[in-house]
């Protein structure tokens, strides 16, 4: 991870997960149950459930919560969800899992606070998760290098 997790958080930190996809969605849910500091709060993969089961997390919830975005390859419509997901979750933070490497700005500039390649590990996308929950940036070292290369005018191929 690029940025480190400072420690500040107080509570379970409460884990929507979004995809259109139902492999995908069992794949990410396995992974976020690895790590007890995560509480899965909806898995059912809608957009529109997650805002609502996010926002609904009752006054004396005091951790963090974060919406875990899984995009496919294309993006267009991607940026749009993370846009919205921003928008109507508050303070949530968002993770997400696999926009082609050039696009990751673009997720970022869109309102996520983190991104991870198509197949992270539990721990890189539970210390993704738990990053961005405790308020930092979390971008994975291959998308990092990603983005230096673009900046630098290195071409990965």
């Amino acid at each position: 991870m690029t940025a480190g997790n400072g420690g500040r958080i107080s509570g379970p930190i409460a884990v929507a997960v979004v995809t259109g996809d139902p492999a995908r969605l069992h794949r990410l849910i396995a992974l976020l149950e690895t790590d007890a500091r995560l509480q899965l709060v909806h898995c059912d993969g809608s957009d529109v459930d997650a805002v609502h089961a996010i926002a609904a997390r009752p006054p004396e919830d005091n951790g963090s919560a974060v919406v875990v975005v899984d995009v496919p390859s294309r993006l267009g419509d991607d940026l749009e969800l993370v846009r919205f997901i921003s928008k109507g979750t508050g303070e949530a933070a968002i993770v997400v899992v696999g926009p082609e490497p050039d696009l990751a700005l673009a997720t970022l500039i869109a309102g996520a606070s983190g991104v991870v390649t198509r197949e992270p590990s539990a721990q890189e996308l539970c210390d993704a998760v738990a990053c961005v929950a405790d308020g930092d940036a979390a971008v994975t070292p291959e998308v990092a290098t990603s983005l230096v290369r673009r900046y630098q005018g290195f071409d990965e191929d």
